[in-house]
């Protein structure tokens, strides 16, 4: 309830490199610049993005897309650098095995579409600056 009330609070180990963000522009080597485009102004009036100011030295990320099989995009936020980073947490993941043993006869199944799902987890205003990208000139951070 925490984290839906306050935002998620993102757990470091180590300290943060920071660069300088000209080296970060998403549509460099972008062959979907257009589609990259569209797709911010999608993310920005869902409010999952907004612009922010660029800082001289500041911890940026790439976005890019991933076709799916749809045809369609995703984007997809580049946090490698910034998992380098960040507080490994473990945690069991049940496999299709485990919820078969469980189900039995008369028992009631739903699906539920996740696709959107990571989009209603705010972050903390405080970490918004460690999940920012650069298009062109334009800096933005994710808020969720």
């Amino acid at each position: 309830m925490n984290i839906l009330q306050q935002g998620y609070i993102v757990k470091f180990d180590k300290a943060i490199i920071r660069h300088s963000c000209k080296y970060f522009d998403s549509e460099a080597n972008c062959d979907k610049v257009l589609e990259l485009r569209r797709i911010v102004i999608q993310l920005e009036s869902k409010q999952i993005i907004q612009k922010c100011q660029c800082s001289k030295v500041e911890f940026m990320n790439r976005l890019f897309l991933v076709l799916k099989s749809d045809g369609s995009f995703r984007p997809v936020l580049n946090v490698k650098r910034l998992n380098e980073s960040v507080r490994k947490e473990k945690f069991k993941m049940d496999t299709i095995h485990h919820a078969k043993a469980l189900v039995r006869q008369g028992d009631y199944m739903f699906t539920v579409d996740l696709t959107d799902a990571f989009n209603g987890i705010p972050l903390h205003p405080k970490y918004y600056k460690y999940f920012r990208f650069r298009l062109g000139k334009q800096h933005y951070e994710f808020q969720v």
